[in-house]
């Protein structure tokens, strides 16, 4: 890369989400242009039926090849790295560099015989829940490689995702125990998954080679609840491997990527392949995408913003073909443009990272932020939403305050002045919802 690479990813994430003079309008698209070139490959990578001459024009670039690799491992895009280089490589000689192309072709390689494995796990676990007599869904990764996209392999996955029905997932947990699945509570006990969260402890097979999370809910702790019955009645049977498995309808399982990226993640765990997911999923099911369904399910769930907005992004950054009609019907008339012009410059840079954090407030601080901005409910709801989630936001707080506290004393005394307020608003609302009677908005 050509010049000092600190201050050429400065000032690309300056131009990427610099202050606006003026509100951005709904139509206004992520600017792709202002990212450095791993960034814009990467991106192309992720998109559908990527631009070939856009391809070979960024490979003629002086790229960084180990940090494509890391950001393409980090969003579950090595697998579509490799057969976009191999198909460029193929389309316009000499390509990227050999040892690069083997690499990514041990990456492809080491994913496809990962997926197989999984799959085969899989059927041997289906089997068993289905001798005991317990129904189940299968979600995200491990229903959506073998389902909506051209090569499975194409769609990473770090675990396999169950859904089963609230009162059976005792007795999921013990098929898999007596299949020698073992427990992982190196993060949290057993209980307090149980008590907590919105799938039990993690299983982990026997030869460690799969991580299984069986889920009584779609959703983690937060503000949203979503009917499951629903989602049970419109599941249909789809093929994974040689067995058929429950996968939700099309429109649901639009909205449960919806929800587990802005919902559950904040778009700040967010994957570029999360984009992916939705983009092949239009692309799959076509027609029969119901959006009729989508939208009016998102306002009867009161979550179209978290739907909004990840379809946005899918639209924006990989080209998903969310018709223009839908995002009008969800968007909010009674959000303010300064808020969306805020999101529209925050959620690509939690999503992409692309250099040095771009704003003036700190990046936990802003991060806290997302729900509140987002949340279609008022702030008083947003702000028990932030105490629910204080300790997993904690964490991921505490890494940025050390950041934030390297820039000097004028950070520091900001960042305390901060942590005083968010620690006083979270205190006020805990005591609030135990004065209302409604219980710890900690353990809801």
């Amino acid at each position: 890369m050509h010049g000092n690479p600190s201050s050429r990813l400065h000032s690309t994430a300056n131009g990427l989400l610099r202050p606006r003079q003026r509100p951005l309008g709904r139509a206004e698209r992520v600017r792709l242009e202002s990212l450095t070139p791993e960034w814009r490959l990467l991106v192309a990578c992720a998109a559908q039926g990527p631009d070939p001459g856009a391809v070979r024009g960024l490979l003629g670039a002086d790229l960084d090849w180990q940090a494509l690799i890391d950001r393409a491992v980090r969003h579950g895009l090595a697998p579509l790295l490799c057969a976009t280089l191999r198909a460029a490589a193929i389309a316009s000689p000499p390509g990227p560099p050999d040892a690069i192309v083997t690499r990514i072709g041990e990456l492809y390689e080491r994913h496809a015989g990962r997926h197989a494995g999984r799959v085969a796990k899989l059927a041997e676990i289906g089997a068993e829940l289905d001798g005991a007599g317990i129904p189940f869904v299968v979600l995200k990764g491990a229903a959506l490689g073998s389902v909506v996209y051209r090569d499975p392999t194409f769609r990473t996955m770090g675990d396999v995702d169950l859904l089963t029905r609230r009162e059976d997932l005792a007795a999921a947990s013990r098929v898999l125990r007596r299949l020698g699945y073992t427990l992982d509570e190196s993060w949290r006990t057993e209980a307090w998954y149980a008590a907590h969260h919105n799938h039990l402890a993690p299983l982990v097979a026997p030869d460690g080679s799969l991580i299984v999370e069986i889920h009584g809910s779609i959703l983690g702790p937060g503000g949203a609840r979503v009917p499951v019955a629903g989602l049970w009645e419109r599941a249909g049977l789809e093929r994974i491997g040689t067995a058929r498995f429950r996968v939700f309808a099309p429109s649901d399982l639009l909205l449960h990527l919806c929800l587990h990226l802005a919902h559950d993640n904040l778009f700040i765990d967010g994957k570029l392949r999360d984009l992916r997911d939705v983009a092949e999923i239009v692309r799959h099911y076509g027609d029969a995408v119901d959006w009729d369904a989508v939208v009016g399910q998102a306002r009867t769930w009161q979550i179209t913003r978290y739907v909004y907005w990840s379809l946005w992004l899918a639209r924006d950054l990989v080209g998903a073909a969310i018709p223009a009609a839908v995002l009008e019907r969800l968007a909010d008339a009674h959000r303010a443009r300064r808020t969306d012009a805020l999101l529209r410059r925050l959620l690509p840079a939690l999503m992409l990272r692309p250099g040095p954090w771009p704003f003036t407030l700190p990046a936990w601080l802003m991060v806290g932020m997302v729900p509140l901005l987002i949340h279609p409910d008022p702030p008083g709801h947003a702000v028990r939403l932030l105490a629910r989630r204080a300790d997993r936001g904690g964490r991921m707080a505490a890494k940025h305050l050390r950041i934030a506290l390297e820039l000097g004393p004028r950070a520091r005394r900001a960042a305390s002045r901060v942590r005083a307020a968010l620690s006083r608003s979270a205190t006020g609302a805990r005591r609030r919802s135990l004065e209302d009677g409604r219980g710890d908005p900690a353990t809801r």
